[in-house]
């Protein structure tokens, strides 16, 4: 009845209630085994809220790094002759997993059984490839008409998923209201997908260079950005959108300042108090406006063992 989570300090990790005000909460799974894609879902009748959580990249499934650089491109009609070109991996994951969070959402015989009542609360999330597909599933859904949409979609990290076309159609439709994206500004991921990259050799390389000083590596950055940004690619809603926390390392952005291709790795990590969103999430003061789980949980949860560190989650990052 707990929404329970691991969350890390370093290489600590702890099981912890990550919604303490809520101890109704029924959990399902819904399951794409095609590409290994999960979305669990929960429903808490006290709090009149149910919430779908797109699971992000196992990094050790294949099947998920197969979705992750599908970078071909498909079209989507929009209607009235409206096309936008939208990351086929994760359009075709999508489509994979949308049928049963569709039926989850509307219910079964018509909607009489199981269906979101209209007068709860529904949220699409997601960290990551999660967040990529409930950005492209709450697309679909207001496509595709369902009876029941969601209420607010919350992206943490999500890669950009189509050009200007669909970030358009969003504003055109009023549904960047519906919007929060979350994101660390140095997490490399969210300015994905990119024009060019790093070479792999590169990489390796100056990663076994991190290894033999890593102050030297999160806060100056030996990888010399050998990337650039591509302009086909537009967040939905843009700035309008998008809440920064912070991520307590340096990365990759927009300007390459403070630059460190490990550390725009770091950054865009998820259960982690020391850096990435666990540290931006408990510290940043987003959690303020949170009135289901709890303002202060994250601070809660990340507080005990930040004041047990001799140093600061910036001098750290292991």
């Amino acid at each position: 009845k707990e929404m329970h989570g691991n969350v890390r300090n370093g290489l600590v990790s702890h099981e912890r209630n990550l919604c303490p005000l809520i101890q109704d909460w029924d959990a399902y799974m819904l399951n794409a085994d095609d590409h290994n894609l999960h979305a669990r879902v929960y429903k808490s009748l006290s709090a009149k809220l149910a919430v779908v959580v797109f699971r992000g990249t196992n990094p050790m499934s294949a099947a998920n790094w197969q979705v992750d650089v599908d970078l071909k491109t498909a079209q989507l009609d929009l209607g009235s002759g409206v096309v936008a070109l939208v990351h086929e991996g994760f359009f075709n994951a999508a489509r994979e997993v949308m049928p049963q969070v569709r039926k989850w959402v509307e219910g079964y015989l018509f909607g009489i059984v199981g269906s979101v009542p209209k007068d709860w609360k529904l949220v699409f999330t997601g960290h990551s490839l999660g967040g990529a597909l409930a950005l492209m599933v709450s697309t679909l859904a207001e496509l595709h008409d369902w009876k029941r949409k969601p209420d607010v979609t919350i992206t943490f990290g999500a890669p950009r998923i189509a050009d200007k076309t669909l970030d358009s159609w969003w504003r055109s439709r009023g549904l960047c209201s519906r919007l929060l994206r979350v994101n660390v500004y140095n997490d490399v991921i969210h300015w994905t997908p990119f024009l060019t990259t790093w070479k792999w050799m590169e990489m390796l390389r100056d990663f076994i260079s991190c290894l033999s000083d890593k102050e030297a590596c999160i806060r100056r950055g030996p990888m010399k950005p050998q990337i650039q940004l591509s302009d086909r690619w537009a967040h939905i809603c843009g700035e309008d959108s998008e809440v920064l926390i912070p991520g307590a390392v340096r990365g990759v952005n927009e300007l390459f300042v403070d630059f460190s291709a490990l550390g725009g790795v770091l950054a865009h990590l998820l259960p982690q108090c020391l850096y990435g969103y666990g540290h931006g999430m408990a510290f940043g003061g987003l959690l303020a406006r949170d009135a289901y789980c709890g303002k202060s949980a994250g601070a809660e949860i990340c507080e005990a063992w930040a004041a047990a560190i001799p140093q600061s989650a910036d001098d750290d990052w292991s």
